[in-house]
């Protein structure tokens, strides 16, 4: 049977891996992560499954992105062998998994598997309430102490990096020991200076003072934060921006604007003070210019910095 699960929002999709492995651990099942890498020639890559005693007994076989960083060739080859072998579609022994970040959704063996997986499931970035409830509902399977007005709080300042989120909520926890987190909790221990920063950067560059906005992202390089989390904030905060502009057309009202867009207030009273600095078309081309810039970094196409740099250098 094949399975595929796939998704640019990584902390949803390495968790139900994890937990996919563990039961499979405890019900004995062989798990199988083949090396495509290891595989030089096509005819290798072949023998691995027309081999006679790899289905022998119950195998869980685990692909991760090989649809994202496989040959064409390769993908073309286990795609004709899936053809062939049509009994795996429905076989009880044989359990192929795809776990894929950014898989080519165009590509031919994708398209295979969609069509026959038992399963298929797509993790999509989560925002607003949707992640909000997420995070909270993670934090009670943690055994963590917490209200939504925190959570809230904390998903302000850190956007959807539900991987930093849930780390910097443990960090909490271990120093609370199980006692309930508070809000002056979040002020205390997770770090707003980068938040701040960002909406400093894109004030900036509503100004045209490029300079700053550079300066500001560099010094944020220099004291050792991601450069992937800066992109990610920087987009995350963008598209915050669209949609706060565009209800601004039918609401005046902050909190009415937070419940029809679920972005948080705090994130709306930022913005509020400079996004009319911005035409409807400047922001939809920022943004669309920031969104190529990322898919071309997780590509493998750019280096981090340059995008970073480029984007600045574009607005």
């Amino acid at each position: 049977m094949y399975y595929l699960y796939f998704g640019k929002e990584p902390y949803q999709l390495m968790d139900f891996k994890k937990k996919l492995l563990d039961q499979a651990q405890k019900k004995n099942i062989e798990i199988i992560k083949p090396e495509i890498q290891n595989f030089e020639t096509n005819n290798q890559f072949c023998d691995f499954f027309n081999s006679g005693g790899l289905f022998s007994q119950k195998k869980l076989i685990v692909f991760d992105d090989f649809l994202s960083n496989a040959l064409k060739e390769k993908k073309q080859n286990l795609l004709e062998i899936f053809k062939k072998q049509k009994n795996l579609k429905n076989s009880q022994d044989e359990f192929i998994y795809f776990f894929e970040k950014n898989p080519d959704k165009r590509s031919s063996l994708f398209k295979f598997l969609k069509r026959n997986s038992k399963e298929s499931k797509e993790f999509k970035e989560l925002s607003g309430a949707e992640l909000e409830n997420f995070i909270l509902n993670q934090a009670k399977m943690l055994g963590i102490k917490i209200s939504k007005i925190e959570i809230s709080r904390i998903c302000a300042a850190l956007g959807n990096n539900i991987f930093k989120i849930i780390n910097e909520l443990k960090k909490i926890d271990a120093y609370k020991r199980g006692m309930p987190i508070t809000l002056q909790d979040i002020k205390e221990n997770v770090e707003f200076d980068l938040l701040n920063d960002i909406f400093k950067t894109i004030d900036s560059l509503a100004q045209g003072d490029k300079k700053t906005a550079l300066r500001l992202i560099k010094n944020h390089l220099k004291t050792g934060d991601n450069e992937f989390y800066i992109l990610s904030m920087i987009v995350y905060q963008f598209r915050n921006l669209l949609q706060i502009k565009d209800a601004q057309k039918y609401y005046s009202n902050p909190d009415q604007i937070a419940k029809e867009t679920q972005i948080h207030p705090f994130v709306i009273n930022k913005a509020r003070s400079f996004i009319s600095r911005f035409s409807d078309k400047k922001l939809k081309t920022l943004y669309q210019k920031l969104a190529q810039l990322d898919y071309s970094v997780k590509k493998g196409a750019m280096d981090i910095n340059t995008a970073l740099d480029l984007f600045i250098c574009f607005s």
